[in-house]
């Protein structure tokens, strides 16, 4: 890959900016972020393992802010670690293994699916029964959503948020509030993972990864003023259309 320019470094901090914005009000800003880069030249490899390194940063900040509230789950999160290791190394390891042409592909099709799934469910609540029932969750159910959600961690990791927070709901009948909480503290040491295993193999640029981390983290301090001022249904709109422009360049590359 040719070098990039600070200009293509501030439009890549700007794309994740607006990415970051997006996805706090409907998740999925991987879906833009990584065709972006993708358009700009960067090996798919390399774009989802920045991507992935790039969100660590505000996810830690989501996850303080959680634990600063009492708001996590630590007896889901305890059981849930052990796979999610596993799982992340696995997703690194089949990312590596795919020709990058698929890779684009499987990209382009993730991004397809998501965009239906917000254009065509947006009204519907995802938020589950609260219950603090202390069940005893059955091995199979832990081990099958933990290597779920670290495998697709790190092999994408694109619009995991909202995936893991459904997912995590479902399977250990948590509220929604229960579910951001664990999510936001399992998902930043599978994205670790991925960010150590993918810097071994010589996918992880620093400039590039710089330019994602400070769009994201400015992005979530900033993302509630914007939705005030500029109004959340605009930018839902332009989220929208700008992730399925990106999603048809990837399908008819």
């Amino acid at each position: 890959m040719a070098s990039l320019t600070i200009f293509q470094l501030a439009e890549i901090g700007l794309v994740a900016f607006v990415a970051q914005v997006g996805g706090c009000i409907i998740g999925g800003g991987g879906f833009l972020i990584q065709p972006f880069l993708i358009s700009l030249g960067v090996p798919p490899q390399m774009a989802v393992a920045n991507d992935i390194g790039g969100a660590i940063a505000s996810s830690l900040s989501a996850a303080a802010g959680f634990t600063k509230r009492n708001l996590i789950r630590t007896d889901i999160v305890h059981i849930l670690l052990p796979g999610l290791v596993v799982g992340a190394l696995l997703g690194c390891f089949v990312l590596n293994s795919l020709p990058p042409r698929l890779i684009e592909k499987l990209i382009g099709c993730f991004g397809l699916i998501f965009l239906a799934r917000v254009l065509l469910f947006r009204d519907r609540a995802t938020q589950p029964t609260a219950t603090r029932d202390p069940q005893k969750h059955r091995p199979l159910v832990v081990w099958s959503v933990a290597l779920s959600l670290g495998a697709y961690t790190t092999f994408s990791g694109a619009g995991i948020g909202t995936l893991s927070a459904v997912l995590l709901a479902r399977a250990f009948r948590l509220s929604f509030t229960e579910s951001l909480g664990v999510r936001w503290v399992c998902l930043p040491a599978a994205m670790a993972v991925g960010l150590a295993t993918y810097w071994s193999l010589g996918l992880i640029v620093l400039p590039l990864l710089f330019a994602l981390a400070i769009g994201n983290v400015v992005a979530g301090q900033v993302a509630s003023r914007l939705v005030v001022t500029i109004g959340e249904q605009v930018l839902r709109t332009l989220f929208i259309v700008s992730l399925g422009a990106f999603v048809l360049y990837l399908l008819a590359r």
